[in-house]
């Protein structure tokens, strides 16, 4: 009779901590989605970011612009950290959707090659607390600079030539 309670007990506690930890400690990383419409970075273009966890729901969204050692932050979001009993309350956010303006000059960053960084982090308690991470880099060229056009000589020369009626500029 002992050993009956012995183990109702332990099943009642080393089953719902075992779910725990093994939700918990889940290993799958965040997906992620990143969409721009040129690698050329102009005036302003419009990044657009789908993120997701469908397990432990995300933790921190980060977008930065990186260019010979200067970082600058596009976007940092932090979602709230969600309980032992989250899955079942919906407390944590498990998608969300970026429209992200990328404006080189207003961050005074110059003309030339950069890299985009965009990191997504969830709510796993692997790393120390600190989440799967999944991470994507975009090398890009910022070229806010547009195009000039000049006129170097304003001689014309025409001949006739080809098939008749048809006019050739030289």
């Amino acid at each position: 009779m002992k050993k009956f309670f012995f183990l109702i007990i332990c099943a009642v506690i080393l089953i719902p901590l075992a779910w725990v930890l093994i939700y918990r400690f889940e290993g799958t990383s965040p997906e992620l989605e990143a969409n721009l419409p040129s690698l050329y970075l102009k005036d302003k273009v419009i990044l657009s970011l789908d993120v997701k966890d469908t397990k432990t729901g995300l933790r921190e969204v980060q977008v930065s612009l990186i260019q010979q050692e200067i970082e600058k932050k596009l976007i940092k979001k932090a979602y709230p950290g969600g309980s032992i009993l989250s899955p079942f309350s919906g407390e944590t956010q498990l998608e969300d959707q970026f429209e992200i303006p990328v404006e080189a000059n207003r961050h005074g960053l110059s003309d030339g090659k950069a890299t985009l960084h965009i990191q997504v982090s969830d709510q796993s308690w692997r790393g120390w607390n600190r989440g799967n991470i999944a991470e994507k880099n975009i090398s890009v060229f910022i070229d806010t600079i547009p195009p000039r056009i000049e006129v170097l000589s304003r001689a014309k020369l025409s001949e006739r030539g080809g098939r008749p009626g048809d006019l050739q500029v030289v």
